[in-house]
């Protein structure tokens, strides 16, 4: 029995980084993305609308990222909110893992690295919701997953 594909929803300001990941994620046969937006409120009704099992998003972009990805945790059922960022900002990072980003990656990484942080999120969400354990995790900001990848960067390393 094959798994649903994992539903991606991207906010970026730059054309070109939304073009990129739109690229990438629209080739793989595991991932359906439903929607782009270029902007903090638009990424909110962009969820709202299509319910995505996962979220990367640029965090300097119009809008206050920081409060969307606060409202976007506080809804049922919320998806893994993965901040993408081409700064690597220990101050950044505490502010998004706080708002309830599940991870911080940075806009270096590979396509497979990105492919592979999506998957990983998306997996650990489905794990937490059929447990019943998503919601009350996703809204006390537990973080990344307790073995997040590599590039995840919720650790310490």
């Amino acid at each position: 029995m094959s798994r649903p594909a994992i539903r991606i929803a991207i906010a970026d300001d730059e054309p070109f980084v939304r073009t990129a990941l739109a690229s990438l994620i629209c080739r793989q046969p595991d991932m359906d993305l439903v929607g782009v937006t270029i902007d903090a409120d638009g990424l909110l009704a962009l969820v709202e609308k299509h319910l995505p099992d996962v979220v990367l998003t640029d965090l300097r972009m119009p809008g206050d990222v920081p409060q969307i990805i606060r409202s976007i945790d506080r809804m049922e059922n919320a998806p893994a909110v993965i901040v993408f960022s081409a700064f690597d900002e220990v101050v950044a990072l505490h502010a998004s893992l706080e708002a309830g980003a599940t991870a911080y990656i940075l806009k270096e990484l590979s396509p497979r690295e990105i492919l592979s942080t999506l998957r990983d999120h998306a997996t650990w969400r489905a794990a937490l919701l059929e447990a019943g354990s998503w919601t009350c995790i996703a809204r006390r900001g537990a973080g990344a997953p307790s073995n997040p990848s590599p590039q995840a960067r919720g650790s310490s390393s």
